[in-house]
C-alpha cells in the first residue's frame, strides 16, 4: 500500500547536512538471526533537486524532503514501500538473504535510484541484505539528477557470507570462491547470478569463462510498476568483458548501438583494463530523448582469439535533457581514477623497495 506525505522540491540546489546513522542504525533495528532487517535514512534537502522539480512541475516549498516514498524492488520484481516521515526520515523493512534496488519517489513519480561504491572500482544499485544486529543506516541521501548517494555505504554494514569482513572490503561477498569482479550477470539486469532469482537463461554457465560479458551500463533499474527510471542523455555505454579485449575487433558492427527506429548511434570506443579483464566504453554525442536503445555485442575477440560471448541489452532515455551530465558516470570515472592511482602507488612502492635492496 502506498502512503504519501504531501511534499515538493525546491528549485534552488544546495548542500544537505550530513545526518548519517552509521553502523549503529536507529529505529527499526533487528537482532541477529532475524529474517528481516531495517534500512534507514533521511532525504531532507534544503536545496531540493532541481531536475526533478522541473520535470514534475512541483511547487517550491522551503526546507522540504526530496521524496515522499522509498521503495525496494527485489530480483523477481516484487516491491516493498515505506512512506517518508515529516522529518524526512524513513525506515524500510526488508528480507534478509534478498537483493534489492532502492529507489525514491515523489507523488508516485520516480525521482532517483540509490547508487553506491562496490569497493572494487565500480558502482552498483544492488543491496544484498544480510543479517545484522542493527539497521543498515544510509544516513543523509544526496540526490543529483536520478542518482541518490548515501552518506554511509550499505555494503560496509553487511557481511553476506558471515566471514567477519564487511561486503565493501570483502572481494568475495558470498563466499563462493569467485571474486565479486568476476561474478557473472548472465541476463545483464544488474544482479549477479548468485543474487538473481530470475537467471534461468544462464543455467550451466561458468563464472570464470574467458570472454563472458560481466556487466553492462546503462540499464533501467527493475521497477515493474514505474516507467520513469530513465537513463540520462549523456550517459556512456559500457561493457565489462572477462578477458583482455583485442581493440581492433571492436567496431560499429561488433558493438552496435541503435535506437528503436533503427538509427545507429556513433561511438568512439575506449578501453580500460580492470582486475578481471577490459571495460569497453562507447562515448557518443547524446541519446535522443524518450527513446529505447539497444546495444548488441557480436564478433568481438579477446587478445588470445577467444570469442567474446554475444549479448544485447536495452534502456529507455529521459524525456528531456536535464543539462546535469551523468552523476553515475562521473562516480565510476572517479573510482576508476582512484584505482589507477592505487596501482601507480604500488608500483612506486615496489621501485622504492628495489632501490633499498640495492
Amino acid at each position: 500500500m502506498k502512503m504519501m506525505k504531501k511534499s515538493a522540491i525546491l528549485i534552488a540546489f544546495g548542500m544537505a547536512l550530513i545526518l548519517a546513522t552509521g553502523c549503529s542504525g536507529g529505529s527499526g533495528t533487528s537482532s541477529g538471526g532475524s529474517s528481516t532487517r531495517a534500512v534507514t535514512g533521511n532525504v531532507s534537502n534544503p536545496g531540493g533537486n532541481v531536475n526533478q522539480a522541473l520535470m514534475a512541475g512541483l511547487a517550491a516549498v522551503a526546507d522540504d524532503c526530496s521524496a515522499d516514498t522509498v521503495m525496494a524492488t527485489d530480483t523477481s520484481g516484487n516491491s516493498t514501500q515505506a512512506s517518508v516521515s515529516d522529518d524526512c526520515s524513513f525506515s524500510l523493512t526488508l528480507d534478509v538473504g534478498t537483493s534489492y534496488v532502492v529507489s525514491f519517489l515523489m507523488e508516485d513519480e520516480f525521482v532517483a535510484s540509490l547508487i553506491f561504491d562496490t569497493g572494487n572500482g565500480d558502482t552498483t544499485s544492488v543491496i544484498s541484505v544480510s543479517d545484522g544486529s542493527s539497521a543498515i543506516g544510509l544516513g543523509q541521501i544526496t540526490i543529483t539528477g536520478n542518482v541518490a548517494e548515501p552518506a554511509s555505504n550499505p555494503l560496509s554494514q553487511c557481511d553476506e557470507d558471515d566471514d567477519g569482513l564487511d561486503d565493501y572490503d570483502d572481494s568475495d561477498d558470498d563466499g563462493d570462491e569467485v571474486d565479486d569482479a568476476d561474478e557473472e550477470d548472465c541476463d545483464l539486469d544488474g544482479y549477479s547470478d548468485d543474487d538473481d532469482s530470475d537467471d534461468s537463461d544462464c543455467e550451466g554457465d561458468d563464472n570464470q569463462s574467458s570472454g563472458q560479458i560481466k556487466d553492462v551500463k546503462p540499464r533501467n533499474d527493475p521497477h515493474t510498476d514505474l516507467g520513469e527510471d530513465r537513463v540520462d542523455l549523456d550517459k556512456d555505454i559500457r561493457a565489462r568483458i572477462h578477458c583482455t579485449v583485442d581493440p581492433s575487433t571492436v567496431t560499429a558492427q561488433t558493438f552496435m548501438v541503435e535506437s528503436e527506429d533503427g538509427e545507429p548511434l556513433d561511438c568512439t570506443f575506449s578501453f580500460d583494463e580492470t582486475s578481471s579483464g577490459t571495460r569497453i566504453t562507447c562515448d557518443h554525442n547524446g541519446f535522443a530523448d524518450d527513446t529505447v536503445y539497444t546495444a548488441t555485442l557480436n564478433g568481438i575477440l579477446c587478445e588470445d582469439t577467444t570469442a567474446v560471448e554475444s549479448g544485447s541489452w536495452t534502456w529507455l532515455t529521459e524525456t528531456e535533457d536535464d543539462d546535469e551530465g551523468c552523476e553515475e558516470d562521473d562516480r565510476d570515472d572517479e573510482l576508476e581514477s582512484d584505482d589507477d592511482s592505487g596501482e601507480d602507488d604500488e608500483d612506486d612502492d615496489d621501485d622504492d623497495s628495489e632501490d633499498d635492496d640495492d
